[in-house]
């Protein structure tokens, strides 16, 4: 404890071995004033520290890459230990994607006020052209007091560099590895996907992600609705 503000030490253990580090919680971390039931919040899961791919040396670079990721979060219900949600791709000016359809998570997201955790799998996010499928992710973060922002945000995932081929100016075509071989001029390398598919995927991972109050609401879009809406 530092003038009273918490620091944690976290330890993650993964097959290579453990990895340890401690954080601070200052703005984030009071209670809310208000529900957050039917706010919506747009968050930049390309703007904040990133851990992977490459920290913050390389990572910014992959960023600039795949372009912002920009998701739209609206709490849809009065939250309890679990916080109802709906999550949507964001047009990059804080209004809904409609050419991507929604997802409410499979399971349920946890509350601990004023802190959520989403953890599920198949979130559809737009990109710069056309959208790319995570097969699994982990979003979590804290709302500020006054619901105006989300502060402290992690974003996990691994990304199939497969669906970024037109995003980074290559051609749909182009072989399967072609994105991993534009990364390995940055000293990257692309390991086994989740699926068994073949290694072109990359680990994602960044913290420090902030998001905006936009207001508004999100409209339920379902697969065939988004096609219908962007042929």
């Amino acid at each position: 404890m530092v003038s009273g503000v918490p620091t944690y030490e976290v330890t993650l253990t993964r097959d290579c071995g453990p990895y340890s580090w401690s954080f601070t919680v200052a703005e984030a971390g009071a209670p809310t004033t208000v529900s957050p039931n039917g706010s919506v919040f747009s968050v930049d899961l390309t703007d904040g520290v990133f851990i992977e791919p490459g920290g913050d040396t390389i990572g910014p670079l992959v960023a600039d890459l795949i372009g912002n990721i920009e998701l739209l979060l609206a709490v849809t219900a009065e939250p309890t230990t679990v916080i109802p949600m709906i999550l949507a791709g964001s047009d990059g000016s804080g209004g809904q994607d409609v050419c991507v359809a929604t997802q409410e998570p499979t399971v349920d997201p946890l509350y601990e006020e004023p802190y959520f955790l989403v953890e599920d799998q198949g979130l559809t996010l737009p990109l710069s052209d056309g959208a790319m499928t995570l097969a699994d992710y982990e979003l979590s973060g804290a709302f500020a007091a006054d619901l105006s922002t989300i502060q402290g945000g992690v974003f996990r995932t691994v990304i199939d560099t497969r669906h970024l081929k037109t995003a980074i100016g290559l051609g749909a075509s182009a072989p399967d590895d072609a994105v991993c071989g534009v990364l390995g001029a940055v000293g990257l390398s692309c390991e086994e996907c989740p699926d068994g598919s073949g290694p072109y995927c990359l680990p994602y991972w960044v913290t420090d992600i902030e998001g905006s109050n936009v207001g508004g609401s999100i409209v339920p879009i379902s697969a065939a609705e988004a096609a219908l809406n962007c042929p």
